[in-house]
């Protein structure tokens, strides 16, 4: 079967490491279809090393963003700009092993019938050997999986472009991804995980999204209950029928963030709709007000800050 692979890379100010990625792919066994690259807007040198691979390369293609949009808005670009059948995402400070694009042609093409494929990263190789389920050579994961965390991480996500049809990434929430893939996932009920090494990441970067405290402050709590409000949007029904403790658990955290940036209007809204389904936060409730969101923002944050340092240490 004559399979076309999009490498699909959304890249912001990786001036660093941009070559390392790109390099990987044209040392492929077999080179896919095309590397797909959105610059979201960088500031440094990303831009002039990816035209200098473009130039010498056919199947490197850049999108440029006229500013920086945010990882939601990177993938969505990347989304409409490929011309494969199936779109790899590729971080910009990872890289692929040798024969990562062989792998998986292969294991799609033994594996027909999917829409929705995943490959092993090199920061979870020893975490799926001690797996039940991953240290298997396949394993089938469902859309209850994701929602109820049973099964969660990073993978190499190999995508059939069809799934993200009237799915596109929430650009309003600049990172956050997660929502939009489970919304994928519902969609494809079955997704297939192949225990084959694909990438290697690397996360010992001081800039890794992993070192940084994301509510150290207004607008990242913000973003956070946006993300929150988005995934309750999306699955509290879901969440409703298959685990109602789950979902209470979800509110609970989705609340506590919003009384501290004083969204209590917002909350009210949403202790109406669960009080209708006889869920009750009383506690919340008498809790969401101005008076007390100023208290709880300044603990929350220096929470997390304590936290962070612990963790930088």
């Amino acid at each position: 079967m004559d399979i076309k692979i999009t490498v699909a890379t959304p890249v912001y100010n990786r001036e660093d490491c941009i070559g390392r990625c790109i390099e990987s792919v044209l040392q492929q066994s077999q080179l896919p279809f095309e590397m797909l690259l959105v610059d979201d807007g960088s500031t440094d040198t990303t831009k002039e090393v990816i035209k200098k691979y473009k130039t010498e390369n056919s199947i490197i293609s850049l999108f440029e963003a006229p500013k920086n949009g945010g990882e939601n808005y990177a993938r969505n670009r990347c989304v409409e700009n490929a011309k494969g059948d199936f779109i790899l995402w590729l971080d910009s400070d990872d890289y692929l092993v040798p024969n990562a694009i062989e792998s998986v042609l292969t294991g799609i093409d033994n594996n027909l019938g999917y829409l929705h494929y995943m490959f092993l990263t090199s920061d979870r190789e020893s975490e799926f050997k001690a797996s039940p389920e991953f240290s298997q050579k396949k394993h089938v994961t469902s859309f209850e999986d994701w929602l109820t965390g049973k099964v969660s991480g990073d993978f190499v996500h190999v995508m059939h472009k069809s799934v993200f049809a009237g799915l596109p990434f929430f650009e309003e929430v600049r990172g956050f991804p997660g929502v939009n893939f489970i919304r994928i996932h519902r969609r494809t009920k079955k997704q297939l995980f192949i225990n084959t090494l694909v990438t290697i990441r690397d996360r010992n970067r001081d800039d890794a999204l992993s070192l940084i405290g994301i509510l150290d402050n207004k607008k990242s709590i913000w973003e956070s209950y946006i993300n929150n409000k988005y995934f309750l949007a999306n699955f509290e029904n879901d969440l409703f029928i298959i685990n109602k403790q789950l979902l209470n658990k979800i509110v609970r955290a989705h609340l506590l963030l919003g009384i501290s940036i004083n969204e209590i209007k917002s909350n009210n809204d949403i202790l109406l709709r669960l009080k209708k389904r006889g869920i009750n936060f009383y506690l919340l409730k008498f809790l969401n007000n101005s008076l007390f969101s100023k208290i709880l923002y300044l603990t929350l944050v220096s929470y997390v800050k304590i936290k962070h340092f612990k963790f930088r240490r």
